[in-house]
């Protein structure tokens, strides 16, 4: 009660300036540090997921809001932990999901390329496309999802995802997501001021991905052609040229792996740059 209380007091700090505001969001933070008392157990159990006690408050949370701001909705993460959709529990009519795609950033979403075991830390898209149908079916189109774009154990490794963007948004939009935030660049620190490597070239083409999840290949092939040459001028073939071995460097991997956590000999097969070495240097002469 004290925690709702609290929540309900922020809440009510915001809303009543009179933002033009129709959503909230009330989810998490970021780590491990879920509640395990002895009451939150036991909906973790019933529920087969982390999400049990998490949603059951949230839904909570969405009751109080909507008896005084019926228009909010209450948006909470379907995060690391607590992404598994809970069996025993829905979201309330005016809770809308945020979920957290951490499976294969080296294969299709629909996880049809994927292999079981996944990535170092056993991620892959067969089950998280598992994860992510069934929250759309519980959501009922109330459901958004976060992806990521940017690595932050090998920031200059180049792990492009490039190769899987144009269908992936697609598949998003074919099941009915409603938003997609990309975190991608990343400067926010002196360190990474210039983002990773290619992070304005992805930025761009999620953003033209979303405008038109439809495009062909073909037209996808000449927005990445169009920006290189305004952003490199006359030399941007050779770039184009790195970023395409890059793919193939990716798909040379042979195995499932997140760009968010995978080390950079997990994204991209060294074998095939020492392969491919003298032409990266003539491409940099």
């Amino acid at each position: 009660i004290i925690v709702r209380d609290n929540v309900l007091a922020k809440i009510e700090n915001v809303l009543s300036r009179g933002y033009n505001c129709d959503r909230i969001s009330v989810a998490p933070m970021d780590n491990t540090d879920y509640c395990t008392c002895r009451l939150c157990n036991k909906k973790h159990i019933a529920s087969g997921t982390y999400m049990g006690s998490q949603l059951y408050f949230v839904n909570r949370i969405a009751e109080a809001v909507a008896e005084v701001y019926p228009d909010v909705h209450v948006m909470t993460t379907a995060y690391w932990y607590a992404r598994k959709p809970p069996k025993d529990i829905v979201p309330a009519d005016n809770v809308d999901i945020l979920y957290c795609w951490a499976g294969c950033n080296n294969h299709p979403f629909d996880g049809s390329e994927c292999y079981e075991e996944g990535n170092r830390f056993w991620y892959n898209n067969i089950k998280e496309n598992e994860y992510f149908e069934k929250w759309c079916e519980i959501t009922k189109g109330k459901i958004y999802c976060w992806i990521y774009a940017t690595s932050y154990s090998a920031m200059l490794g180049q792990a492009s995802l490039l190769p899987e963007m144009r269908e992936n948004i697609k598949y998003l939009v074919d099941h009915g997501v409603y938003g997609i935030y990309c975190e991608g660049y990343y400067g926010t620190s002196d360190i990474y001021k210039d983002g990773n490597c290619f992070d304005n070239l992805l930025m761009y083409m999620f953003i033209r991905c979303q405008w038109d999840p439809y495009m062909t290949d073909e037209e996808f092939d000449e927005y990445i052609d169009e920006y290189l040459y305004a952003y490199y001028g006359d030399g941007w073939q050779e770039v184009r040229r790195l970023i395409d071995m890059n793919g193939e460097a990716t798909d040379a991997v042979g195995q499932c792996w997140c760009n968010n956590c995978d080390i950079v000999f997990d994204c991209l097969d060294m074998d095939y740059y020492i392969e491919h070495a003298e032409e990266m240097f003539d491409l940099a002469a």
